[in-house]
């Protein structure tokens, strides 16, 4: 029985089925660059490891002749909506790991982890043992050594000010938008707020920048302008 699960039907079936889910892996990654580059929470190791896991999932269903050494088809059950509720029900325990941290989103990347393994645990049920191996080897790879290529990648660089003023002291937009302009940033969006009974209005941005602008010049320009009267100036992943 356990030969069975070694023969080179099954080892062709399974490096089929690796091919397709390291091919996945790289266009997911592609089209996370662009989100990364963009300054989005959901960037490389996201979408590589959504891309896996869902082509590892359909390429293993089209292998039913294969499952569990070739013994199991046609088979009496079909897995189908057993596979389909457990990777529901793994989705909702990854985005219980989201979170949001003031004006960026944490743990998308270690929810996307928990339902590629998931994938990984359906794939050695289905007794896939050398595409599963080496998907999770994949998925180990994507969660330390992308990150740090991720890092060293260009990309856009985005930050959320928020400036408070004394209403009748605030300065113009014109002369913020220059203001910010001056240290390399520019401002994506802008919205406003008037508060304690119209005595201070708050400027809320987001910044980006095409470089690594230095966002400490902006924070000691801001810091010493006696006009200003709090402000917070933060990371922002959307």
């Amino acid at each position: 029985m356990l030969a069975a699960y070694w023969t080179s039907a099954e080892v062709h079936a399974n490096l089929l089925i690796l091919a397709q889910t390291a091919g996945a892996l790289f266009v997911g990654m592609l089209v996370g660059y662009e989100r990364s580059f963009h300054g989005r929470a959901a960037g490389i190791r996201t979408y590589g490891l959504v891309c896996m896991a869902c082509c590892a999932l359909v390429s293993v269903m089209g292998q039913g002749t294969h499952w569990f050494g070739g013994t199991g088809g046609p088979l009496a059950a079909n897995p189908a909506p057993v596979v389909q509720g457990l990777m529901t029900g793994i989705g909702f325990l990854g985005a219980g790991v989201i979170v949001r941290e003031g004006f960026s989103i944490r743990g998308l990347s270690t929810a996307a982890s928990v339902w590629a393994t998931a994938a990984v645990g359906v794939l050695m049920g289905f007794g896939m043992y050398i595409a599963a191996t080496l998907t999770a080897v994949l998925v180990a790879l994507v969660m330390s050594g992308v990150r740090v290529l991720e890092l060293k990648l260009p990309r856009m660089r985005s930050m959320h000010l928020e400036v408070r003023y004394a209403r009748r002291e605030r300065p113009d937009e014109a002369s913020l938008r220059r203001s910010v302009a001056q240290h390399g940033w520019r401002i994506r969006s802008l919205a406003y707020k008037l508060g304690d009974d119209g005595r201070w209005f708050e400027y809320r941005l987001v910044l980006e920048a095409w470089h690594e602008a230095e966002a400490t010049q902006l924070a000691d320009v801001l810091a010493h302008d006696p006009q200003v009267i709090e402000y917070r100036l933060s990371p922002s992943r959307e």
